[in-house]
């Protein structure tokens, strides 16, 4: 997934420079380049945000979790990722039935180049990725309490 969000950085910074190249020394403008730059941004960070939960590199209150130890640690880790789970999920939902009323509608984008609900999915595939790091981070949580119980069974 790293190198997917860096192409996907290198597409935007390469199309954007042409952009500004163009605009400047030959006076040609594409509102849809500034379109698809931002589309670009979105997409980067809607499919890292997966990766990064499963990591742990998002945002909690780690100094509770510095604080805990073996299956207190396992249960607060537990709820953190079944709240992960729900949060992704109901959003992935969410992002599906917007969507579809963007299609429904008919809506263009800014530069009335793409229809809205193209560059839209990006969210709804975002979070689809995010839901299957999150059921493998659950799983992978729920595989820990194995380990925890082996490791000293009076806790």
């Amino acid at each position: 997934m790293d190198v997917l969000g860096v192409v996907i950085l290198c597409i935007m910074t390469l199309l954007v420079t042409v952009a500004v190249v163009l605009r400047y020394l030959f006076g040609i403008t594409y509102q849809w380049v500034e379109e698809v730059s931002v589309y670009g941004q979105i997409a980067i960070v809607l499919l890292m945000a997966g990766p990064l939960l499963y990591r742990g590199a998002h945002i909690r209150v780690d100094f509770v979790f510095l604080k805990l130890k073996n299956k207190a640690l396992w249960a607060v880790s537990l709820v953190n990722s079944l709240l992960i789970l729900f949060v992704v999920n109901y959003t992935l939902v969410k992002s599906i039935e917007w969507v579809r009323r963007l299609h429904t509608r008919g809506m263009l984008t800014n530069s009335g180049t793409f229809s809205q609900w193209m560059p839209s999915l990006l969210v709804p595939i975002g979070f689809t990725v995010a839901a299957v790091f999150a059921v493998v981070l659950l799983v992978k949580t729920l595989m820990g309490f194995k380990d925890i119980s082996k490791k000293d069974p009076a806790q």
